[in-house]
């Protein structure tokens, strides 16, 4: 790995070439994003790769789509792919088709690509080889714009994952040995602060980018939005499961969309189960703003110095950054210990069913009890067999 501060401080043609492979065979991205350094955190990286591209030629994009081989394809068998995809694709279990499933891939590979004109993609490190094969059989339905943006999408997210393998992120600015807590606070919670506070930067980049994507409910649409999450928390190292809620339900509360998203962290064997809600729609801006409340803009406020404003931040919003980066904390402080499971649902909570997707989820993962902190009400009653927290 490389340290975000050394990367931030080689030679332009270095700096290149050491994020060569994160997006494939497409140097362009990190030329382009080489001027815009030092980043603060790696999430600012990640989000100024995306931007260029979304920001290139249709031309561009269709290139960098066409870079990436096809799954099981010819290249795998040949053993020419590049080192990143080879571990993904065996991540995924490609390698490991029976000859039935091989032949269907290859079938899907070649309808896909004749009826697009680029290869299938798709980040597979949350997948297995049957549900990669689900997915190209349902995505061969898309039109060819849609599935042109799906396929950047797709691409953006395998960038987060390649960066989060190649460049290493401070944690903190030091990490307090446990025999020197600070007052009043246990080692642990010592060094999670530490780490928290050295991440803060990070956390409110993660944070407004969540902002900026409008989430009012009414009217209740939040794909964007759990969408963006999604590929947040993945950058910092989360696997995250997304659960769409049945269009009925969604309707029949009054929305447009909803995900569930669910990230898992298992630090032992045996303890409770910690679950952390966050939901990601919020009310309405009223009347009086005198900032965008889409632009989390950060101004410094004579009384409370520097402060981020817009919808979500001091709640619900804020709860998706501050439950990820403290979990992230964690995890680096517990990582060798055998410690508690915890589990994290990061998602509006609201029409019927969702809630009780959500909590069988968690009660099928740990068989422990549950202790649910909910940063909002949901709009049906949850049951659990310990406690509950608001």
């Amino acid at each position: 790995m490389i340290s975000l501060q050394e990367l931030n401080s080689l030679p332009a043609p270095q700096f290149v070439a050491a994020l060569s492979g994160v997006f494939e065979r497409s140097p362009w991205v990190a030329e382009r994003v080489a001027a815009l350094r030092p980043f603060r955190s790696r999430l600012e990286l990640h989000e100024a790769m995306c931007a260029a591209v979304e920001r290139a030629s249709i031309d561009e994009q269709l290139m960098l789509i066409r870079a990436h081989p096809e799954l099981a394809g010819r290249a795998a068998l040949r053993g020419e792919l590049t080192p990143e995809s080879t571990r993904e694709q065996q991540g995924a279990g490609l390698a490991t088709c029976t000859p039935e499933e091989f032949a269907r891939l290859q079938r899907l590979n070649a309808a896909y690509t004749q009826k697009f004109g680029f290869p299938f993609v798709i980040a597979v490190k949350d997948h297995d080889r049957l549900s990669v094969i689900a997915a190209l059989e349902s995505r061969l339905e898309n039109r060819l714009e849609h599935e042109r943006a799906v396929a950047l999408r797709e691409i953006g997210r395998i960038a987060g994952f390649r960066l989060a393998e190649l460049v290493d992120e401070p944690l903190g600015s030091r990490i307090i040995a446990a025999d020197t807590p600070a007052p009043g606070m246990s080692a642990v919670e010592t060094a999670v602060a530490e780490i928290v506070d050295g991440g803060f930067a990070a956390e409110c980049d993660f944070l407004a980018s969540l902002v900026k994507i409008p989430t009012d409910n009414p009217p209740g649409d939040c794909a964007a939005h759990a969408g963006r999450a999604r590929v947040l928390l993945e950058a910092l190292g989360f696997a995250v499961e997304a659960h769409p809620v049945p269009v009925d339900s969604v309707r029949a509360a009054g929305m447009i969309a909803v995900t569930n998203l669910i990230a898992r962290q298992r630090f032992g064997k045996g303890g409770p189960c910690v679950a952390l809600n966050a939901h990601g729609d919020v009310v309405p801006p009223g009347l009086g703003w005198t900032r965008d409340p889409y632009g989390a803009q950060v101004l410094n406020d004579p009384a409370h110095g520097p402060t981020m404003y817009g919808r979500g931040v001091a709640v619900s919003k804020s709860d998706f950054a501050t439950y990820a980066y403290a979990l992230r904390a964690l995890v680096h402080v517990l990582q060798a210990s055998d410690g508690p499971a915890a589990i994290v649902i990061d998602g509006p909570l609201g029409p019927a069913g969702e809630a009780k997707e959500g909590i069988a989820a968690v009660a099928a993962f740990t068989g422990r009890p549950i202790v649910l902190a909910a940063a909002a009400a949901t709009r049906k009653l949850v049951f659990t067999k310990s406690w509950a927290a608001h």
